[in-house]
């Protein structure tokens, strides 16, 4: 099944007692040994990255003349990615002419967290007790979800990113410039693009073992501890002492980067304290670490580097 449809293709095959046959035109038009064509793999694989399958089933039944049911294109979107762990773990992030051409670079680390809505069978242990404990309330559901109703439905996955990028000095003006909504005429600095960035997530794997493989693809790219390591983070207390953990148990002297647009809801969040929400809004600044919050002050080790604004 090709991305023109079903073809037909007709070959010798050289075959032996006790062999299996070779099919010499097999490699030459690099046919797969499956159904479905290289091609439609690919299709499928892009395509389920960017939505739902049944949407993969859709986008490829209208744009190609190729026919693949759900079930179908879940099982190449799984196979498509087995090789992603052995690909990064085997690439050159460390040979010499890489460690050369970005020893001027900064090696960022990034790392953020995203709610995924589950099944209850799929949710964490905690959750999901806390989500049947909820559902035995007689009062639930109600016809109006109130905040913090999907609490216990949700599966945080930890998302990492670790790229090289050059420098870009910049003042205090020029990040609130850029916040303003109004764009002027005056030409801007061209920034630096990310280069050899590796983005990934799990559900599986917990906050710690994330940033751990974070900082285990950094180490690949910089094993002499030359360059200078860049945390980007949004304050999160558990993420923090997860950062902080990871550097520790390597010797890394690190900096921590807080970003401004996560600075400015906290800051939003303790000047509405005092409104008529006062005890949820301060409720999330215990729960997401505000900087006075003594356990987290407690559970997490020295810092080995510093918090800045970016």
């Amino acid at each position: 099944m090709s991305l023109v449809g079903r073809v037909d293709v007709d070959r010798r095959a050289y075959q032996a007692e006790g062999a299996d046959g070779l099919f010499p035109l097999d490699a030459s038009l690099n046919l797969p040994t499956e159904l479905y064509s290289l091609g439609v793999r690919r299709r499928a694989a892009e395509e389920a990255a960017r939505g739902s399958f049944d949407e993969v089933v859709e986008a490829i039944g209208k744009t190609t003349g190729a026919q693949v049911p759900k079930r179908q294109v879940d099982q190449l979107a799984v196979r498509a990615a087995v090789d992603f762990d052995t690909f990064y773990a085997s690439s050159p992030g460390n040979d010499i002419n890489a460690v050369e051409a970005t020893k001027a670079m900064l090696l960022v680390l990034s790392f953020d967290g995203a709610g995924v809505v589950m099944r209850k069978a799929d949710l964490r242990p905690a959750t999901r007790k806390a989500a049947e404990k909820k559902e035995s309330d007689p009062r639930w559901p109600r016809k109006r979800l109130s905040k913090g109703e999907k609490k216990n439905r949700k599966r945080m996955a930890e998302v990492a990113a670790v790229y090289d990028i050059a420098p870009f000095p910049r003042e205090t003006d020029d990040v609130v410039h850029e916040l303003r909504p109004v764009r002027d005429a005056t030409p801007k600095r061209p920034r630096p693009r990310p280069s050899r960035k590796r983005v990934w997530a799990s559900l599986e794997e917990t906050m710690q073992e994330v940033v751990d493989d974070a900082f285990e693809e950094a180490s690949r790219r910089d094993p002499d501890r030359k360059r200078r390591w860049v945390v980007l983070v949004d304050g999160n207390a558990d993420q923090l002492t997860c950062v902080y953990w990871a550097a520790a148990k390597r010797s890394i002297k690190i900096t921590v980067i807080l970003d401004v647009i996560h600075v400015l809801g906290r800051l939003l969040a303790v000047s509405s304290a005092g409104r008529v929400q006062t005890e949820s809004h301060l409720e999330i600044l215990r729960r997401t670490g505000a900087p006075d919050d003594a356990d987290f002050q407690a559970a997490r080790p020295p810092p080995t580097g510093k918090i800045a604004g970016n």
